[in-house]
């Protein structure tokens, strides 16, 4: 079965070519999408496909598993980020929502800056509860922007994942969607 993916993998196992020069947004940008009309994910199945190609190209094989091993690292630290920023933000959230209730009580009942400790913490307590409820949804979407800019590095090698036939944005999703 010779075809063009066949010819691309011969290129790179000859070390003219490299598999990562196949990962999408670069293959659609450099022309070597133009010339072989391939992705990585066209490559990825092709060696899975061919006999011939899947038994002797040791190099694109030996490529496509560091490239993987790549991406794989940058998606578990952008999850190990993603993780430590929404705990260090939520915390941040905590803290302000805190704050704001504090002046809230403060400046509903001057008094009870010389009340009773606990009814005060009470109140401190509900009101900010209640200024996080409020904001609820905010928060939410604040969150999901974070995660979605994090996780990008998980959406590009999933892209390398998808035959070039399936639109971008059903694997990065549209950022304008999501606005506040």
């Amino acid at each position: 079965m010779d075809s063009e993916a066949c010819e691309a993998l011969r290129e790179i196992e000859s070390g003219r070519l490299e598999i990562s020069d196949f990962a999408p947004p670069g293959v659609f940008t450099s022309g070597l999408f133009d010339r072989y009309w391939l992705t990585i994910a066209d490559l990825r199945w092709h060696l899975t496909e061919c006999d011939e190609c899947g038994s002797s190209m040791t190099a694109a094989q030996e490529q496509l598993a560091a490239f993987d091993r790549v991406r794989f690292t940058a998606i578990g630290n952008a999850l190990h980020s993603a993780h430590g920023a929404l705990k260090c933000w939520a915390e941040w959230v905590k803290q302000e929502s805190a704050f704001m209730a504090e002046d809230i009580v403060a400046s509903l009942d001057p008094e009870c800056q010389g009340g009773e400790a606990g009814a005060r913490a009470d109140l401190v307590d509900y009101w900010s509860q209640y200024i996080l409820d409020e904001n609820q949804d905010r928060l939410a979407r604040a969150a999901i922007r974070l995660n979605a800019s994090l996780g990008e590095p998980i959406a590009r090698w999933l892209e390398t994942l998808v035959s070039p036939a399936v639109p971008r944005i059903s694997v990065l999703g549209n950022r304008d969607v999501i606005t506040d």
